[in-house]
């Protein structure tokens, strides 16, 4: 898929700029340009800390596998904003995987090592929108504990007892990858007492 995002590029340019050259007007490319590639990637948007930098400040990407992307460089058609990538948010992506230049080599930047920051992958993000309504990634967990259900760990590290709205049918099972979002539930509490306790109000599973 990078070959042919890299073949598609350059079959692109190639053909307008003969164009130009002869003057022969409009030409139908068969390529498309990557900005306007379909999102396909789910990521998890995660707030770094003082030693990452990128196109989005200090907001990295967390795949599924648990490896992080650093956005190095936003080249999303129209062009998303930098205040529209939030910590702990959901969204799909899509992008290649570039060799880091100098832009962000004088920025202030801390010394604490981060292996996270370290190990990312630097990245062109081509295509980026949320994860529909829903904000947030988890895992559901069966805890196996008496009067314990299914509780839902999110990869922000936070343990949830999920009660539905009304208007979402959803099936939970053990080891379910799950996109959600929530309400907290004020002064409720469960006999479990594994987490917050929290009211579902978008709900979609992660093949």
């Amino acid at each position: 898929m990078k070959n042919y995002f890299k073949l598609c590029k350059v079959h692109y340019w190639l053909i307008c700029f003969f164009s130009f050259l002869v003057s022969c007007g409009e030409i139908d490319c068969e390529c498309i340009p990557p900005a306007t590639l379909e999102c396909q990637t789910i990521v998890l948007a995660k707030q770094m800390d003082c030693s990452a930098h990128g196109a989005f400040n200090q907001i990295y990407f967390r795949l599924e596998d648990g490896t992080f992307l650093q956005p190095y460089e936003n080249a999303t058609n129209p062009q998303v904003l930098l205040d529209f990538v939030k910590d702990g948010f959901a969204y799909k992506i899509n992008y290649e995987e570039i060799t880091p230049d100098q832009r962000y080599d004088d920025l202030v930047i801390c010394q604490l090592y981060n292996s996270e920051v370290a190990n990312a992958t630097p990245v062109r993000i081509i295509c980026l929108t949320p994860l529909e309504e829903c904000q947030h990634i988890g895992t559901v967990k069966q805890l196996g504990l008496d009067g314990c259900g299914l509780v839902i760990e999110s990869d922000e590290g936070k343990t949830f007892e999920p009660v539905f709205s009304e208007n979402i049918q959803a099936d939970l099972r053990d080891g379910q990858r799950i996109a959600f979002s929530y309400e907290p539930l004020e002064g409720m509490a469960s006999i479990c007492m594994a987490g917050e306790m929290i009211k579902i109000t978008c709900f979609q599973e992660i093949p």
